[in-house]
């Protein structure tokens, strides 16, 4: 399930849910302090998203793109990645636990500051 939060006015806050994000292109969004959890999604397009302190948990990616996106200061745990593109993705002060990336592309990454718990050294590079 993905959390939005739209925050309309000061000490106001919406939030709309989605289960899935099969097929949907959120290329260029500002996805700042989004909340992934249980959400399961197939050939999405994250092209040069802001993730910047988003929570991503017990949740699975299978074929998309995350090139030129920015992780930052993102927490994820139990999160799976599946024949999924990193290119010149952005990967810094951020915290993965129990996560897998299978057959994932990795290429022209820059990557700092990040704490990987229980994610084998294989799994991701």
């Amino acid at each position: 399930m993905i959390i939005l939060n739209y925050i309309e006015e000061p000490n106001s806050n919406m939030q709309i849910y989605l289960e899935n994000l099969h097929g949907y292109d959120l290329s260029n969004m500002n996805l700042h302090r989004i909340r992934f959890e249980e959400l399961h999604s197939k050939r999405a397009s994250f092209c040069n998203a802001n993730f910047r302190s988003a929570t991503f948990e017990k949740s699975s990616f299978t074929q998309c793109d995350f090139s030129s996106s920015k992780f930052i200061a993102v927490y994820a745990k139990e999160v799976v990645f599946k024949n999924c593109i990193f290119k010149g993705t952005e990967f810094i002060s951020s915290e993965f636990e129990n996560c897998q990336w299978i057959d994932c592309i990795f290429k022209d990454l820059t990557i700092h500051n990040l704490n990987f718990i229980n994610c084998s050294p294989d799994s991701f590079y």
